[in-house]
């Protein structure tokens, strides 16, 4: 159960970190901005597929195990 609410904790971490960098919240740095919020854009969007693929992966699981529960419920 930790694994699990660890593993929601980054993935969210992740969508975080990208929207502040897509934000930008501090342009006195010497970074390009425009690269800043590409980068931030694309992490953002790589948490997101990860955060949806885990939850699609968790729910095949739990289906799984109904469909396991059932059969052994069957014979």
């Amino acid at each position: 159960m930790i694994i699990l609410i660890l593993n929601y904790i980054v993935r969210s971490i992740t969508i975080l970190i990208g929207l502040f960098l897509l934000l930008y919240p501090f342009p006195a740095f010497q970074a390009d901005p425009t690269f800043v919020k590409t980068m931030g854009g694309v992490v953002m969007t790589f948490g997101i597929i990860r955060l949806a693929l885990f939850i699609r992966q968790q729910k095949r699981i739990r289906e799984s195990e109904e469909m396991e529960e059932q059969d052994e419920n069957v014979e």
